[in-house]
């Protein structure tokens, strides 16, 4: 069995080199400065708020997200003088918040996700889509954000907002207005609510219930472990308690596609759905069928690795390539290349992005 796999993956994907991927450890990175701007246009809310503020409750509050100015070159965007005080100023500007007229309280925003990424949404083609990809990606912002209506001591939960808002142009020039934009659609469901309503049927919830419900996430066992059980992890859920559920494995490594054999009651067999594994050292994450090595920051993890491998057909006449998910016939040699990027874990949900 292990040599038919070997084989069918030396066939597939055209491999000589047996190379894991291991994540350099994210050192004080450059960084790219954002700023977020206001649509003139935004609607008023039909209610005003005396404030906005915002608690950054995200996995990781060091950034919003990076891209690549050049091969080996990686720039993190970050929001000064924090994600927090920036993403409230821009909520009290679109609402036009202040004490200067009645309203009908203040604004809590849970912020629990924020990323903008060249690699956000699956991409999706309205037009013609011959001689495209179809397995690319959009550009734009991943966003999980929660609305609470704060009146004296008292919040009512209004909505959560959890989307992804797809942006057009370059990402280092346009990130902002990503961002921006994602922030506008979050604000949408707002306007549409009846506050009144709300606060006279919701139930009340203490400062205290929502920082504990935000606390979830933080109190992974594996958040907590001050060493790594050897094993597998079969899925999210034994990595976040540090329970890998098979012990006796070997990983057969190569440089596009890796292979992970488990051995349990006397049989050895691939496991190709294994979420990760740890050595007992290291963990490493299973993700477009290459295990990449975690690194701890904040409260998550991050990886170089892989979402997806690229193929190209070269014409053996002229020597062009051309894509092969365009469904036309596949001539001359197939080429695969992958795009090594950083990637995040989401501590919710074991999802990568």
């Amino acid at each position: 069995m292990r040599i038919v796999y070997i084989f069918y993956a030396f066939i597939c994907y055209s491999l000589g080199t047996r190379a894991q991927t291991m994540t350099p450890a994210l050192k004080a990175p450059d960084t790219s400065l954002l700023k977020l701007a206001v649509d003139p246009a935004t609607p008023v809310s039909r209610y005003h708020f005396y404030s906005v503020e915002v608690m950054d409750c995200r996995d990781d509050t060091a950034s919003v997200g990076y891209h690549k100015p050049h091969r080996n070159q990686y720039k993190f965007f970050i929001l000064r003088p924090s994600a927090s005080a920036e993403i409230a100023s821009w909520y009290a500007s679109a609402l036009r918040t202040g004490e200067d007229k009645p309203g009908i309280g203040h604004l809590l925003v849970c912020l629990r996700k924020l990323r903008v990424s060249d690699e956000s949404t699956p991409i999706v083609y309205l037009k013609e889509t011959k001689n495209k990809p179809m397995d690319g990606a959009d550009k734009g912002t991943v966003l999980k954000v929660e609305f609470y209506l704060q009146q004296d001591d008292h919040y009512y939960p209004l909505y959560r907002f959890d989307s992804i808002v797809p942006g057009i142009g370059k990402l280092s020039a346009k990130a902002g207005e990503f961002i921006s934009l994602a922030l506008a659609a979050s604000l949408k469901p707002l306007f549409a609510k009846d506050l009144t309503a709300i606060t006279a049927k919701s139930k009340k919830l203490s400062l205290q219930d929502i920082l504990t419900y935000n606390q979830k996430n933080k109190n992974a066992l594996i958040l907590e472990a001050t060493g790594y059980r050897k094993g597998v992890y079969a899925s999210f859920e034994e990595f976040r308690s540090n329970k890998p559920g098979i012990t006796d494995y070997d990983l057969v490594e190569d440089k596009l596609s890796d292979a992970l054999f488990v051995k349990k009651g006397g049989a050895e067999y691939a496991f190709r759905d294994a979420w990760g594994y740890s050595d007992g050292k290291d963990i490493f994450v299973n993700s477009s069928n290459k295990f990449s090595q975690l690194v701890r920051i904040g409260n998550t993890f991050y990886f170089k690795g892989l979402k997806k491998i690229s193929g190209v057909s070269i014409d053996p006449t002229t020597g062009i390539p051309t894509l092969i998910f365009t469904g036309g016939p596949k001539v001359g040699k197939t080429v695969y290349t992958a795009d090594y990027k950083y990637y995040q874990v989401d501590m919710e949900t074991g999802d990568v992005y």
